[in-house]
């Protein structure tokens, strides 16, 4: 995610509930990984993690504009170059295309955010939550001692 994203205008700048927003996911071979998450104060904490699931379920039930949709994808391509720029990353990247017979490379990756449109975010977004794969963890705070 990003600060001008959904998730972090919602939970921390309208409601004040984290220091920190974020949405993230890994591809992976079967699938892959999705995982959106805060810092918050302890005691926010479960009222923190509520205004969390309200706003997943809340972006699954009403689509991205445009606007939205295009910000990530201009997010996703540059964190895409960044990944690209080292040797590691190029090689994930081939090996992760070819075991799936995909181009790899910046513009390939572009084409094909082109072509996700605002209901599939939503689609996707909802198949993830009512698809029972959901997992919820709380991280105490770290007392150093």
């Amino acid at each position: 995610g990003s600060q001008g994203g959904r998730l972090f205008l919602d939970l921390r700048e309208a409601k004040g509930l984290a220091y920190l927003v974020w949405a993230t996911a890994m591809d992976g071979v079967d699938g892959g990984l999705f995982c959106a998450g805060l810092a918050t104060e302890p005691r926010r904490e479960k009222e923190a993690r509520l205004a969390l699931a309200e706003s997943l379920h809340h972006l699954a039930a009403n689509q991205p504009s445009i606007e939205e949709l295009n910000r990530a994808r201009r997010m996703l391509v540059g964190q895409a170059a960044m990944g690209l720029q080292r040797c590691a990353g190029r090689a994930a990247s081939v090996a992760f295309a070819e075991r799936l017979g995909l181009r790899w490379g910046i513009e390939p990756y572009r084409q094909a955010l082109n072509k996700v449109e605002p209901a599939q975010v939503s689609q996707v977004l909802n198949d993830v939550l009512e698809g029972g794969t959901v997992e919820i963890v709380v991280v105490p705070k770290v007392h150093k001692g």
